[in-house]
C-alpha cells in the first residue's frame, strides 16, 4: 500500500505525544499499512527531532540543494534585468487583460455559476472545443498591434 509520508509523520507524532517509544509506534504503523511503510531507524529520527521540539513533519530541502535554488533564482532575475528591463517591475502578471483569448472566455462565464471543480473543468473544454482555428489565428495576428511593449 502506497502511503504518503507526511501522514506516517504525523502518525508518529501522535504515537509520541502518548508518550509511546520509536520502535513501538513503528510495529504499530507497519502492522497497519506494511512492512516497508517505515523502518525503526526512520521511527527513532523523527522521535528525536519531536524531543527537540522541531514538530514540523512536511520534507524539508538539504542545505545545498536549497542554496543551489536560490542561485539559480538569482541568476535567472540578472538575466532578466539584462535582457528584459521592460519585465522588471511586472511581478505577478502574466497575461494583458485585454488579450484576445481571455476577452470570449469572460464572455462565455458572464452569468454561468460553476458549482465544482469538474463543471469549471467541462465549461473550458467545451469553450475550447467550440472554437474555430480562426479565432486563435486572428487573436495571434492582433497581438502586435494591442501589445507593442510585451511583444
Amino acid at each position: 500500500m502506497k502511503i504518503n509520508k507526511e501522514k506516517i509523520r504525523y502518525i508518529l507524532q501522535y504515537h509520541y505525544d502518548k508518550g509511546k517509544n520509536a520502535a513501538r509506534a513503528c510495529e504499530k504503523i507497519c502492522t497497519i499499512y506494511g512492512e516497508d511503510t517505515l523502518s525503526k531507524s526512520a521511527a527513532r529520527k523523527w522521535f528525536a527531532r519531536f524531543r527537540a521540539g522541531n514538530f514540523d513533519v512536511k520534507d524539508e530541502l538539504p542545505v545545498d540543494e536549497t542554496i543551489v535554488k536560490i542561485e539559480r533564482d538569482q541568476r535567472l532575475q540578472q538575466a532578466i534585468e539584462r535582457k528584459r528591463p521592460e519585465l522588471i517591475n511586472r511581478r505577478g502578471v502574466v497575461f494583458h487583460s485585454d488579450y484576445h483569448l481571455f476577452r470570449s472566455l469572460q464572455n462565455s462565464l458572464n452569468g454561468v455559476k460553476l458549482a465544482s471543480k469538474e463543471a469549471s473543468e467541462n465549461h473550458l473544454k467545451q469553450f475550447f472545443d467550440q472554437k474555430p482555428q480562426k479565432f486563435y489565428r486572428d487573436g495571434i495576428i492582433a497581438l502586435p498591434q494591442k501589445c507593442p511593449k510585451i511583444l
